[in-house]
């Protein structure tokens, strides 16, 4: 199940000026929404915006995710990337296709027939925006200086809608090349599949797929991924958990920290080959699914590379 529980407590996402503030005028960043409800993150590189998932369950929900991309300073959205059609990942995308020009939607391979995506579709073809169906084979793609790779889902078969997910890895230019890898809501049979094709690229910062849910981000996959930061997009205190002790006790093991937004607000990182990292939020209680870290809203932090 994907995480649905919990209620927003910190400041939104639309209020985190301060916080893009202390990375300066850094233009390459990638930005994790606190929503107790939803999973989203934004990718930007010297002007081109990419968006992966977007949620609403209502109008208050459609407009805030306009917030928050308003509050990082897009006018624009190059693509918009749906990894799965749960609600949770794709409820909001038709308000953020009313809302402001995107170039693009990249579905899931099979998304094209896929009902739940039908809502996205509609909001598409009324918008005049091209809805591409991407997955592991594809070429790369060059948007600026941002270069996205299609990882998954493989071609054929039917790995059901979590495994299906679109897998991407979003990398900035040589030669301080900085990588964000972002996951949807793969399991471990698609982490097992990925780990199969051939050698993984490593990735600076992984956002955990699922909310970080038991049934993902296995030893082998984090250890062939070598993230320096995972992030965590999952409420504080939800009921189900997530992130799950067993996902952080693995994180811990390998030496790889982690930023949750449940707990910490929304994550802002800075992708440079310092990575620095900012978060923004009120402080929470009770959140008891991983122990306090080092960063934990120390306000800014950086993982220089060396250190990994």
């Amino acid at each position: 199940a994907d995480e649905a529980s919990g209620s927003s407590r910190n400041a939104p996402f639309s209020r985190i000026a301060p916080a893009l503030d202390r990375l300066g005028a850094m233009r390459e960043k990638g930005a994790f929404r606190d929503d107790p409800e939803a999973s989203s993150a934004v990718a930007e590189l010297a002007g081109a915006m990419e968006a992966l998932d977007a949620f609403a369950e209502g109008a208050g929900s459609s407009g805030e995710m306009e917030a928050a991309l308003r509050a990082l300073g897009v006018a624009r959205l190059e693509r918009v990337a749906v990894t799965h059609a749960d609600l949770d990942h794709r409820g909001g995308v038709p308000a953020v296709l009313r809302a402001l020009p995107v170039g693009a939607v990249w579905l899931p391979r099979g998304g094209a027939a896929d009902p739940a995506f039908a809502p996205v579709r509609e909001a598409a073809r009324a918008e005049g925006v091209a809805v591409l169906e991407k997955g592991a084979g594809d070429p790369d793609e060059s948007l600026a200086d941002l270069a996205v790779s299609f990882l998954a889902p493989a071609p054929g078969g039917d790995p059901g809608r979590n495994d299906g997910s679109l897998i991407l890895r979003v990398a900035t230019a040589a030669p301080h090349a900085t990588s964000v890898l972002l996951p949807g809501a793969a399991l471990r049979v698609a982490e097992r599949s990925l780990l199969a094709r051939g050698p993984v690229r490593t990735a600076d910062v992984l956002k955990l797929a699922h909310h970080g849910s038991r049934t993902s981000s296995s030893r082998a996959f984090l250890a062939a991924t070598a993230p320096r930061l995972a992030v965590a997009s999952a409420p504080c205190a939800g009921r189900f958990g997530m992130p799950h002790p067993s996902v952080v006790a693995r994180l811990a093991a390998l030496g790889i920290p982690l930023a949750w937004t449940g707990r910490d607000g929304a994550v802002i990182v800075g992708l440079s080959p310092q990575l620095p990292l900012r978060t923004w939020g009120t402080p929470r209680r009770g959140c008891t699914s991983v122990g306090p870290h080092r960063h934990s809203r120390l306000g800014l932090a950086v993982f220089p590379r060396e250190n990994r």
